[in-house]
């Protein structure tokens, strides 16, 4: 396996802040990284760690110049040698490094030691560790675990060992892939140095070895209190370098191997560490980078609000991930996690209210915010944040609804037949409430307010179809609906009683639908239509009735009676004769009666409205020789040659019916008067109905 040097900036903690001095030991805490054996001295140079000056200067020398000549490949030929060899500059370091003591003292508790200090050149197993075979070497350290004098040194050596070949591994495996085989391996790797350093951690042996080291080397600069405080942040400084490892998967995504990591620092010194502490140190730069990143969004913002939601994206995206790295090291209702990612909620809501209030745009408000909520913990700002969404929402609703509110306007003010107007609102209002329900709830204000207005117009359309149009089911079936869709209370109950009286009104109707027959003939008369046979007028469309008896007599005596109804409009001529060969006069007369009903309660309402409608609108109306205008009654005078028409105001107006004959004259002038068969003459029947109905629009025009 080839090694890729990685060079990482160490981040500054709170170690380097200088807190709990007593306990930490800086020098030892900053070697302990994902880099501790790679900048190790001893591992750059070859050299064993009880070298001296002399030999150290000798050393150096040596692999400058075979670096210099381009032989670095072979200047270290010990077991674990760096690959790529170190350059120059890494070698310059690594001997200066030797001149700081207690730097010098930390790489070489990280690397291995003779049975006895000064003695590396006695030790078979340093031997052949410097020759480049480390199998002899852990060969060796495994007998001597069992030995009383010098297992502590081994359990030390094989940690070393095992500590540096997992690392080394897992840098690979940072930009590579491994099978499961070697995953299992690496596990191992953590696993057998772990099992060493929980000994060493306790063992007092391997600590007054590390006093007595000290003393050895007769530096003022180092004390015996050194090793103490080495001992009391051992336990942290191992934690911290499975951290980075965790914070690199976590920063790749790769969750489970960092969860890994995170069980094998709590795993480890039980009771010896605070791994929430460590952790927190080891997310400091992390918890920077975002306190940074949410100063950046409030200047931005504060700078050019109408940027905020580009700039809450940023930080939304910037934040996204790092939260789920807090996650796997603290979980997600920690207060390491609240706090910071409350901030980053705080912040994005803050920048969306600036850039909403500025650009109206809230659907990409909406958008943001709701991306938003990930971050919040608090219930105060989770609050916030839905009381926000929910505004904003509505707000998008009532943009989204001045369609809604214009397609229900031209519906109310339109002239079309309010069937027409029915189904428009149905097809074009209707999607939209739906939607606001969906989205705001059946209970919601604004909801609220679309139903009563549209129940409002249902009303109108019941109104106009029962009065204008004499069409009882479109009336009932909107006056219904209207019922069904009101809110108000008041409104409510007026519709209610609404209901109830075009209910009444159109049971009338329904009684009053004819549908018989006269020997093989059909006649059918409802709200809709008009039938005689094959033969069919639309209600709405008829144009003139007439109907009457006549009896004929001779020589005093009956000898003929007819019954004869008529109907003309748009589709047609029907003309209904009552009396058949061989069927009674009474049941004539019945059969006579009925079908009048059917067209008094079904047809005359609406003929005689629109009749009305059109004459004071204008139009005149031919009946017989009459014409009928909205100021009169187109009348003549004379005979023949001396025929002359008169307009008779309808103050000077009367009229009267007697024996089948219509008769209209004028008060002022005697000579001028008119009559009519209502029998022959299409409308005569209804004059009076017709004049009525003119004479109350008039009224209210």
């Amino acid at each position: 396996m080839r090694h890729q040097h990685v060079i990482m900036e160490t981040p500054k903690t709170e170690y380097e802040a200088g807190k709990k001095e007593s306990k930490d030991c800086l020098p030892l805490i900053q070697a302990a990284n994902l880099n501790i054996y790679r900048e190790n001295t001893f591992r750059i140079t070859g050299l064993p760690v009880d070298a001296s000056e002399k030999e150290i200067k000798k050393h150096a020398d040596k692999l400058k110049m075979m670096e210099e000549l381009g032989y670095g490949q072979g200047a270290n030929p010990a077991a674990f040698a760096l690959e790529p060899p170190p350059s120059v500059d890494q070698i310059r370091e690594a001997m200066q490094r030797l001149k700081e003591p207690e730097h010098r003292l930390v790489d070489e508790f990280f690397w291995f030691w003779p049975k006895e200090i000064g003695k590396s050149t006695n030790d078979p197993a340093i031997q052949a560790i410097l020759a480049g075979d480390s199998g002899t070497a852990y060969d060796i350290w495994t007998r001597l675990e069992t030995s009383p004098d010098h297992d502590y040194i081994a359990w030390h050596n094989i940690a070393v060992m095992m500590h540096m070949v997992a690392l080394d591994w897992t840098h690979y495996h940072f930009s590579s892939e491994v099978d499961e085989e070697r995953e299992n391996k690496i596990k191992g790797y953590w696993k057998e140095s772990f099992s060493r350093w929980e000994k060493i951690a306790t063992d007092d042996r391997i600590w007054e070895a590390l006093k007595a080291r000290i003393r050895s080397l007769d530096d003022p600069r180092l004390t015996t209190g050194f090793a103490r405080r080495m001992r009391e942040a051992f336990p942290e400084a191992l934690d911290k370098i499975n951290a980075e490892v965790a914070l690199r998967f976590a920063e790749q995504g790769r969750t489970e191997w960092a969860k890994t990591h995170i069980e094998f620092m709590k795993e480890t010194h039980p009771g010896l560490d605070d791994v929430e502490r460590t952790a927190e140190h080891v997310l400091t730069p992390i918890r920077n980078r975002i306190l940074q990143h949410i100063k950046t969004a409030k200047s931005e913002c504060d700078k050019n609000p109408e940027n905020g939601a580009d700039v809450s994206g940023k930080l939304i995206e910037q934040c996204c991930s790092l939260q789920g790295i807090f996650e796997i090291f603290h979980g997600s209702d920690s207060n390491h996690k609240t706090e910071l990612f409350d901030e980053v909620a705080i912040t994005i809501v803050n920048c969306l209210i600036n850039y909403v209030n500025k650009t109206k745009d809230n659907e990409a408000f909406v958008a943001r915010i709701k991306e938003c909520l990930q971050f919040a913990t608090g219930m105060d700002v989770r609050q916030r944040i839905q009381k926000g969404i929910e505004v904003a929402e509505g707000n998008i609703l009532v943009k989204t609804l001045e369609p809604f509110y214009a397609k229900l306007k031209k519906i109310q003010d339109s002239k079309e037949k309010a069937d027409l107007r029915f189904s428009q609102l149905k097809q074009q209002i209707m999607p939209h409430l739906l939607a606001s329900t969906e989205a705001q709830g059946d209970q919601s204000s604004l909801t609220n307010e679309m139903s009563n207005s549209i129940a409002i117009v249902l009303r109108q359309i019941s109104i106009d179809a029962h009065n204008d149009d004499e069409d009882f089911e479109t009336s009932l079936k909107a006056i219904q609906m209207a019922a069904k869709l009101v809110k108000t209370a008041e409104l409510k109950k007026r519709l209610e009683k609404d209901v109830r009286q075009i209910e009444k009104n159109y049971s009338e109707r329904k009684k009053n639908e004819v549908s018989l027959k006269i020997r093989g003939d059909e006649v059918e008369i409802n709200s809709c239509v008009f039938r005689y046979n094959s033969t069919e007028i639309k209600i709405s469309e008829i144009t003139g009735i007439r109907y009457g008896r006549f009896t004929q007599y001779t020589n005093g005596i009956q000898t003929s009676i007819s019954f004869l109804i008529s109907a003309t409009g748009d589709g047609g001529q029907i003309d209904i004769e009552c009396k058949r060969f061989m069927r009674s006069k009474e049941q004539a007369e019945a059969d006579y009666k009925t079908i009048l009903n059917g067209i008094f309660n079904h047809a005359l309402p609406g003929l005689v409205k629109r009749t009305a409608k059109n004459i004071l609108s204008g139009q005149i109306l031919p009946l017989g020789e009459m014409r009928i205008a909205a100021d009169g009654v187109y009348m003549h005078s004379g005979i023949l040659l001396w025929k002359k028409e008169h307009l008779v105001p309808w103050k000077d107006i009367r009229y009267g019916t007697n024996a089948g004959i219509l008769t209209v004259r004028s008060v002022t002038d005697k000579g001028i008067s008119e009559s009519s068969s209502v029998r022959e003459v299409w409308n005569a029947a209804i004059f009076e109905q017709i004049v009525q109905k003119l004479m109350e629009l008039k009224a209210k025009k």
